[in-house]
């Protein structure tokens, strides 16, 4: 049976971890954000329900493409 390795790599493993959860989080937090404005607008006006939801559309494809390209941009940063 082979012996197990050390990791000795912790300090990377934490500006990993820290990195990728912002890189997550932030986003979701802004979908929610969104979100709830949304919520509290057709709780206002229920027969604006169109409206309100094309009006979140374009903030939330700003939101999921900004955050794919700093998934991508993260990959090329940690892959090489």
């Amino acid at each position: 049976m082979k012996p197990m390795v050390e990791f000795t790599m912790w300090y990377e493993a934490v500006i990993f971890f820290c990195v990728f959860s912002a890189v997550v989080l932030i986003p979701c937090v802004l979908c929610a954000i969104l979100g709830l404005k949304m919520i509290g607008r057709l709780a206002r006006y229920p027969t604006k329900t169109p409206v309100i939801s094309l009006s979140i559309f374009v903030p939330l494809v700003l939101i999921e493409a900004a955050t794919f390209l700093t998934i991508i941009g993260f990959y090329n940063l940690f892959a090489d």
